[in-house]
């Protein structure tokens, strides 16, 4: 008993540790990832990758340990049976064995179908969730909510299918070998019946293979069930090595980056020379020029799509140029990602979010208060 609380805590603290940390990574790597790449991934994707995903991961490894100690259970057993008789347990382990090779195959490829399509519909259900309780305010003023409702409905269903089937087919497998059982024991009596063999050494062998089978029933089950229910979460495994290898930028210094050093508070205006931005084959500005005035009022004029937040994510650091550049006065600066820089401007995006903590620190983002600059 103590070794299987001992089991349970070690299977636990486990799955705890495997989630925890790739969540943190996961998040690092998103959040560090380069701008125009990371708008490129669904919020609803993104918080199914960081929250979801890893647990998916720990589940799969748990499955694989829980394959290994349930396989060396079965063996044990089989072991003690080959001792006492060796033509029936041959035969059980080749039933058993075609069985569960036969079952493997057949589902295989549908399980994992089902945890792909299962990730894609968390994924949705995700947004759809974000997106209503951001956008309440529109949803109720066009009259839209039994539009997200039915939208919302359906995904829950259809996700929820995905989660009964993978675990009806995990369950599967001890229906069927119970029926085995049952079937090998009615054949034995009716063996027994037919010949006239003895009785009372006839029921002793019953008692140990019914006793055998009865230890051997709940790994054998455990076994083939997690290895066709690996597959389900094989998709997440597949996000998560994605995830891992992407390419997050380092933080750009102007010391090292340019020869000219550039004081961010004295300057009387930012020029932008021909500046293009190219992402996946296609130009978000191209060639644009212009000038912001220190201490005045500038405004960014055009109509949707011609590239104004481009230009402002330049601007702040957020893109990298793929052409052009950009002077402060005379002197040629690099702002992409440039920590001097960004520690000397302010900006106020379109979406804004508020954290559950002090008006000061949502300003901020800082929570001690004697690294505020109030000034600023």
């Amino acid at each position: 008993m103590c070794l299987s609380v001992n089991f349970n805590f070690q299977e636990s603290y486990f799955r705890k540790k495997v989630s925890e940390y790739f969540r943190i990574q996961l998040y690092k790597k998103f959040l560090r990832l380069n701008f125009l790449d990371q708008i490129n991934y669904k919020k609803g994707d993104l918080l199914k990758r960081v929250l979801s995903d890893p647990s998916s991961l720990a589940s799969l490894l748990i499955n694989y340990i829980n394959i290994i100690k349930d396989f060396l259970i079965v063996l044990i057993i089989l072991f003690f049976m080959l001792l006492f008789n060796l033509k029936i347990t041959l035969i059980s382990i080749l039933l058993i064995a075609i069985l569960s090779l036969i079952f493997t195959y057949f589902f295989k490829k549908k399980v994992k179908f089902w945890g792909a399509q299962d990730q894609n519909l968390r994924s949705e259900l995700n947004t759809v969730v974000d997106n209503s309780f951001v956008s309440s305010k529109e949803i109720k003023v066009m009259g839209f909510e039994r539009k997200f409702i039915h939208l919302f409905s359906n995904l829950v269903q259809n996700q929820a299918n995905y989660d009964f089937k993978n675990r009806f087919v995990s369950n599967l497998p001890r229906s069927i070998f119970e029926i085995l059982i049952i079937s090998f024991i009615l054949f034995f009596l009716f063996y027994i019946t037919k010949f006239d063999l003895d009785l009372q050494s006839s029921i002793i062998k019953i008692t140990v293979y019914i006793y055998a089978f009865a230890r051997l029933l709940p790994s054998s089950n455990a076994i083939v069930s997690n290895v066709v229910s690996s597959y389900y979460f094989f998709r997440s495994v597949d996000f998560i090595k994605e995830a891992i290898n992407l390419v997050t930028d380092k933080k750009n210094f102007l010391e090292k980056k340019n020869s000219l050093k550039v004081d961010f508070k004295r300057f009387n205006n930012v020029s932008f020379k021909n500046i293009s931005v190219k992402h996946k084959d296609k130009f978000l500005i191209k060639d644009v020029s212009f000038s912001l005035f220190k201490n005045k009022i500038n405004i960014l004029k055009g109509p949707s799509g011609v590239g104004k937040s481009t230009c402002l994510n330049v601007l702040t650091g957020l893109i990298r140029p793929s052409t052009g550049e950009i002077f402060f006065d005379d002197k040629l600066v690099s702002l992409y990602e440039n920590d001097l820089w960004q520690s000397n401007i302010g900006y106020v995006s379109q979406s804004n979010y508020l954290f559950n903590t002090s008006i000061m620190e949502n300003i901020t983002f800082q929570n001690n208060s004697d690294q505020l600059d109030y000034k600023k």
